[in-house]
């Protein structure tokens, strides 16, 4: 496990991987820090223990950090900003739903060690922030096909507890089921969740 995280780390954020100390500094904090979440809560880890695991210290850690938490969230959002891109490139090309969720889940597959110490935390940076960019696009289609914007924004967020329910579940059991399969349930229950409002205002 501890190999497959730092290869992780090192193709997923190649901005750390510089020859600079800040950078060193980063990278073994990240790693250490995902190391330790394979056993516990980000609760659980203090600033003495993570230096520890990490061979940085204190001193160095405070000059980048508040606490592990603020570790964990600098590896949320190297995440939240890859996904962003890919999904930036899909909406280019396509406002189709299944060809989002595809994006969100091989992202997801590709990096799922990571995926599965963050969701392991409870409801992430990551997370919240795909919510928070698939929401505009989405709630704009269902008012153009006739709901109300109060029923699309509350729509939405039941359909996306579903969905989030489903990938959740997919991550935690090692995403054995294939992308595509997935993908296309959580088009159907995202699908079946805004048909009954939108179908009922046409």
């Amino acid at each position: 496990m501890e190999a497959l995280i730092a290869s992780r780390l090192n193709g997923y954020f190649p901005s750390c991987m510089d020859d600079n100390r800040i950078s060193r500094t980063t990278m073994k904090l990240r790693a250490a820090l995902l190391r330790l979440l394979e056993d516990g809560k980000i609760e659980d880890i203090s600033v003495t223990k993570l230096c520890s695991e990490a061979g940085v210290g204190r001193n160095t850690f405070y000059a980048h950090y508040h606490s592990p938490s603020d570790v964990l969230e600098g590896i949320e959002l190297e995440l939240l900003d890859r996904m962003m891109e890919t999904l930036s490139k899909v909406e280019a090309a396509s406002m189709d739903l299944q060809h989002f969720v595809n994006s969100i889940l091989r992202t997801v597959d590709a990096n799922r060690s990571i995926c599965t110490l963050i969701l392991r935390q409870g409801r992430s940076r990551f997370i919240t922030g795909i919510i928070d960019y698939l929401e505009t696009p989405t709630l704009s289609a269902w008012v153009g096909a006739g709901m109300s914007p109060v029923e699309a924004e509350y729509t939405y967020h039941y359909c996306v507890s579903g969905a989030l329910a489903v990938l959740e579940h997919w991550v935690m059991s090692g995403c054995s089921l294939p992308v595509e399969d997935v993908s296309q349930m959580m088009s159907r229950l995202i699908d079946s969740g805004s048909a009954s409002p939108v179908k009922r205002y046409q």
